[in-house]
């Protein structure tokens, strides 16, 4: 499944001779014919998230594409693909032992670009509830937020348990699941494994919130 990690070399080649422009990748694109893009849900400075389908599943099935671009600078392409495959490999760990952490689903590298692909959670980002209630002059109940509370301190508990920290915790990072209303934990590209100590941060850099935040259905 994950071609960076198993030696796929398909297109290492023709990745060499010309990366793809992310800003031109919109509906309609095919990634290594696995996936289609239905449209895009954010771009920012070190890459872009879109909403795909399954090209090669029975049922219909979407899902979240999150693309790394790389840059003219060998080592910063080493930290951002050290961070990205260090995603994955959360996301995979954890995925599969929590409901409420996105499960992943694949990983590789497509025309110069990576690409992360991820369930998609349909809901809206604890951030947008809380301010569209706030517009209403209205807010959650005592209730509700115990309830939002300890069922995210739950999630909190299994990501410590593998000694991972998230790092990024914030209402824009959670979203409430359309069915459940159940907290879903968004957007580890923050992580640290809390046995390991670094003097360079342990090779992560900062990304923009504002793109991989973006699993919220339209």
């Amino acid at each position: 499944m994950f071609g960076i990690f198993g030696g796929d070399d398909r297109n290492k080649k023709n990745n060499k001779a010309k990366t793809k422009d992310l800003a031109t990748v919109d509906k309609g694109y095919r990634l290594a014919d696995k996936y289609e893009i239905i449209k895009k849900l954010g771009e920012g400075g070190f890459g872009a998230a879109f909403l795909v389908k399954s090209l090669t599943a029975n049922v219909v099935v979407n899902y979240v594409a999150k693309a790394q671009k790389l840059t003219d600078n060998p080592a910063q392409n080493e930290d951002l693909i050290t961070r990205f495959k260090r995603e994955s490999n959360t996301l995979q760990k954890l995925g599969n032992a929590h409901g409420q952490i996105p499960s992943l689903f694949d990983f590789f590298e497509f025309e110069g670009n990576f690409y992360l692909i991820q369930e998609y959670v349909k809901g809206q980002t604890l951030s947008d509830v809380l301010i569209a209630k706030l517009q209403k002059k209205n807010t959650f109940s005592p209730q509700e937020a115990i309830e939002i509370t300890l069922s995210l301190l739950e999630v909190l508990i299994k990501v410590h348990d593998e000694n991972v920290i998230h790092r990024d915790i914030k209402p824009q990072n959670i979203i409430l699941r359309e069915g459940d209303n159940k907290p879903v934990l968004i957007d580890f590209g923050l992580i640290k494994e809390s046995n390991r100590h670094s003097s360079r941060n342990n090779g992560i850099l900062p990304i923009r919130t504002n793109v991989w935040q973006s699993h919220v259905s339209e």
